[in-house]
């Protein structure tokens, strides 16, 4: 199994709501947000806790604000103060981000320290400014050790380094590491430039091994 040190995990208001509404023990959201608690340390501040229960004065909440307040501060030992916040005016001046509700969401990122940012609203993923967290979909946050993982497993952090921090640059030099002893065909063939690759093509491109020594 994969291990890290534990990080700092901030988790949008949708994802924490869809929690406390989940009925599945087994659901994603369910999975995430056990992962952010026994894995990482999740930053619960003030402004997504007072959003959460914002939710339940909905007419068709489909749950009450007792049920909902319980169930978060279950989640966390203390809820981190960052009020007063700044005006939407000033939060403007340092994030971009399309929907001007969210600024208080990055707001939160950063004065939590957080590394990641966890949620299923699709503004997060357009071309956001001013945080330097990775935000994620809820399913890519609950993978992501898998993936790292089998790549360590597959490869060895090691050896898979130091092939590519050399070669990064030469797709020929990159390609003759890879090649067997009986294989005669060119290294070009073997290793084929993105650029010039067609649709159907699942060989790795020189570019491709490239990114996964980074992504790993």
């Amino acid at each position: 199994m994969f291990r890290r040190k534990k990080r700092n995990v901030t988790l949008d208001s949708n994802v924490l709501i869809s929690y406390v509404i989940s009925k599945k023990d087994d659901s994603i959201v369910k999975k995430v947000v056990t992962k952010s608690v026994t894995d990482d340390r999740l930053m619960l501040t003030d402004v997504i806790f007072d959003e959460c229960l914002r939710h339940t004065e909905r007419r068709k909440a489909r749950v009450s604000k007792e049920e909902m307040s319980g169930m978060l501060k279950e989640l966390s030992s203390e809820i981190i103060k960052i009020t007063p916040v700044p005006s939407n005016e000033e939060l403007a001046e340092r994030y971009k981000i399309r929907d001007k509700k969210d600024l208080k969401i990055l707001y939160s990122v950063e004065m939590t320290d957080s590394v990641i940012l966890v949620t299923y609203d699709d503004d997060f993923f357009d071309n956001v400014e001013g945080v330097k967290a990775e935000i994620m979909y809820p399913a890519d946050y609950l993978r992501e050790d898998e993936r790292k993982g089998l790549l360590k497993k597959l490869f060895g952090r090691r050896r898979f380094g130091k092939i590519f921090i050399s070669d990064i640059r030469s797709t020929d030099s990159i390609s003759d590491k890879f090649r067997h002893r009986g294989d005669r065909r060119p290294p070009s063939e073997m290793f084929p430039s993105a650029k010039f690759r067609h649709r159907g093509d699942r060989r790795p491109s020189a570019e491709g091994c490239a990114f996964l020594w980074l992504w790993a």
